[in-house]
């Protein structure tokens, strides 16, 4: 069960020194730069592997062969190694990614954006089982509609947004003004089809998902809990 969908565009940084790149050079020559480098990532599995794998994939670079994935967890833990050069480079949203800027640790090496497959895709959604719903009809659409009013709240005044997610989310707080724009959420919380099945497409590339289970992308949610 589908409620809700933000977009966030997953950015590479890179310590400058460590790879010799530039914002000012082709996006396919920024990525094949990138070979042999070790990548931080949440976790295997993780929208940070999938995005990632699906990013050098479009230069043909494969994850072990050309460069080394290494789980970190979360964006401070990522942070931290990327300042250390212990990683050469991380998946970060934009948040976090203007945070690096901000504290001078790396440079941009791609967004989300340049990709098609990232920039269509859903990557944040709620879950629930079809029996679980079945039996809670009004608690899963009462969770659904708290995350409809949030989303149409950012997208409609986000000035009045903006202390809510500064109080929630303090190690960001200096940048969430700036960056706010860059996340995708979803009026009323809903989706298209579209937005899944280009994030099936991304998962089936990283083997996440069968052909079948890309067929069926059309049909795996539905928005008739919501307000």
């Amino acid at each position: 069960m589908f409620f809700s969908n933000m977009r966030t565009f997953y950015i590479p940084y890179i310590k400058s020194r460590a790879h010799n790149i530039t914002a000012s050079e082709p996006l396919s020559q920024r990525l094949r730069s990138l070979k042999g480098a070790k990548i931080g990532i949440t976790g295997k599995g993780s929208i940070t592997d999938l995005a990632l794998q699906h990013m050098f994939s479009t230069v043909g670079l494969k994850t072990v062969s050309d460069y080394d994935e290494v789980a970190l967890g979360s964006e401070v833990s990522r942070l931290t190694a990327l300042s250390h050069d212990e990683i050469q480079a991380t998946m970060f949203d934009p948040a976090a990614a203007a945070l690096t800027t901000q504290r001078g640790v790396g440079l941009l090496a791609a967004e989300g954006t340049g990709f098609p497959m990232l920039a269509k895709s859903a990557f944040t959604q709620t879950f629930t089982t079809a029996s679980f719903a079945k039996s809670n009809p009004s608690v899963v659409r009462e969770v659904a509609a708290s995350i409809a009013e949030a989303n149409n709240l950012i997208l409609s005044n986000p000035g009045r947004a903006l202390p809510y997610l500064q109080a929630k989310f303090k190690t960001y707080k200096s940048v969430l003004s700036a960056v706010l724009p860059g996340y995708a959420f979803t009026k009323d919380a809903k989706m298209s089809a579209a937005n899944w099945n280009t994030l099936a497409q991304v998962l089936a590339a990283g083997g996440q998902l069968s052909a079948q289970g890309v067929a069926k992308a059309n049909t795996a949610f539905t928005d008739r809990y919501l307000p």
